[in-house]
């Protein structure tokens, strides 16, 4: 990090220099470049002004909620899928049992299906936890 940031009147500063002969005063520096002479005392480290906590709560606050959002997106979305996923299953199952062609091609058919569902249980929890696009 930087220099030591202090809140002051409202704005953060930092100290430029010193005023001479003067130990409780000091020359800050705003981020316009403005100069300004002011008493030590008044200054409060950024990290101890209530704006910064307060913004530091704010942020945690955020955090929590998105966490949360993250968390029942993921659960709705593995609903979804796993429901989307079966359906699709179960009418490959009836369109291969109820189909006229009964031939070589409905057995793979219901493999197929089955294999589906055992990967919907199996890895459908593993994708929607993960963060990457599995589409991108």
């Amino acid at each position: 990090m930087g220099e030591q940031e202090y809140y002051i009147d409202g704005e953060y500063v930092t100290i430029y220099g010193e005023v001479k002969d003067e130990e409780n005063l000091v020359i800050v520096r705003n981020d316009h470049q403005e100069l300004s002479v002011v008493n030590r005392e008044r200054l409060i480290t950024k990290e101890n002004s209530y704006s910064y906590r307060r913004a530091q709560e704010r942020k945690q606050e955020l955090e929590q909620i998105t966490a949360e959002a993250q968390k029942n997106l993921d659960a709705i979305s593995d609903k979804i899928v796993n429901k989307a996923l079966q359906k699709l299953a179960t009418r490959m199952k009836f369109n291969t049992l109820f189909s006229k062609d009964l031939g070589n091609s409905s057995g793979w058919a219901i493999m197929v299906s089955n294999e589906l569902e055992k990967l919907i249980k199996e890895d459908g929890p593993k994708v929607v936890k993960e963060k990457e696009d599995i589409f991108g």
